[in-house]
């Protein structure tokens, strides 16, 4: 939640350059669209690790595997 404040408070996409040339030639609200869905991804990826390794060992051994 900060990163995307500090993102989108801190940031003009159109003013990144790289050796001179502009980074980005698309609309600066797409950028932030694009990272707004990124920072979701990540966030909604870290949630799903965390119920992961958040399982007990008798959950986990428990399931039985049908092959």
């Amino acid at each position: 939640m900060l990163l995307e404040l500090a993102l989108f408070a801190l940031l003009d996409p159109a003013s990144l350059r790289w050796m001179g040339e502009p980074v980005l030639e698309s609309d600066p609200v797409a950028v932030y669209t694009l990272a707004f869905f990124a920072f979701w991804a990540a966030c909604a990826g870290a949630a799903g690790v965390t119920l992961l390794l958040s399982r007990s060992e008798r959950e986990i051994n428990s399931r039985s595997f049908r092959g």
